[in-house]
């Protein structure tokens, strides 16, 4: 799932959840020449991460990776 919504990755963190894998984007330029080509980098380059269960926050400096489930 692919979403700009921040408290999504709160509700799956907060369910316990190991699915969906979400990519959150926290980015100033929210426009499609700006996301396409960073969604593209992030799908391939967290293939086993998506396919296991992953919050990544996608942001204008990188992006960071959440295992699912999130533990406290």
């Amino acid at each position: 799932m692919l979403t700009f919504d921040l408290d999504f990755g709160d509700t799956l963190a907060v369910a316990r959840t190991e699915r969906p894998s979400v990519i959150i984007f926290r980015l100033r330029n929210q426009t499609p020449a700006a996301v396409n080509p960073r969604r593209f980098r992030v799908i391939s380059g967290c293939e086993s991460e998506l396919a296991s269960g992953a919050i990544i926050i996608v942001e204008d400096q990188g992006y960071r990776v959440r295992r699912l489930p999130i533990r406290r």
